[in-house]
């Protein structure tokens, strides 16, 4: 009788585990070095921040980072318009890290470097994309532990219970 709870209970804990879904992360990143002077781009994902993280080696920054909008105007004719989203002068062996809002499409940005010849910069954007997992792996573990002892001990009881 114990075989046969432990086997039920072992199905429904797994099954429950399977209406819950924790949201875990996946970090992507994108680096660029830049040296001297120079621009790079960088494309984002819709719906999410991202941060831009800019680290100086040997000299002083600036760097400036736009939001590029594509889009037609009345007339069919596309239109390109650059926002900036932020302005830091970084100095010298220095790292800022600058928040980029949510943008509700696929934002494109473009980042401007004006340094000296020898100055190296490093930038990294980067963004976590949630994504939900299918089932509680916690849960589902529980559920099936119970069921694998629930048919051991079936198992075990019907070889012990055989009649010859």
């Amino acid at each position: 009788m114990l075989s046969i709870v432990l086997i039920l209970a072992g199905i429904s804990v797994t099954a429950f585990s399977y209406t819950q879904h924790p949201t875990y992360y996946i970090n992507s990143s994108s680096k660029t070095v830049i040296v001297g002077n120079g621009s790079a781009e960088f494309y984002g994902y819709s719906g999410l921040p991202s941060n831009l993280t800019i680290k100086t080696v040997n000299g002083n920054a600036t760097v400036e980072v736009y939001l590029v909008s594509v889009y037609k105007n009345a007339l069919g004719i596309t239109q390109i318009s650059y926002t900036l989203e932020g302005h830091e002068i970084i100095g010298f062996n220095e790292t800022t890290i600058i928040r980029l809002p949510v943008q509700y499409f696929s934002p494109e940005y473009k980042v401007n470097v004006t340094s000296s010849n020898s100055t190296n910069v490093t930038l990294v954007f980067s963004t976590q994309i949630p994504q939900k997992a299918a089932s509680n792996i916690y849960i589902e573990a529980i559920g099936i532990s119970m069921l694998i002892f629930g048919i051991v001990t079936l198992v075990v009881y019907i070889t012990k219970n055989k009649t010859p």
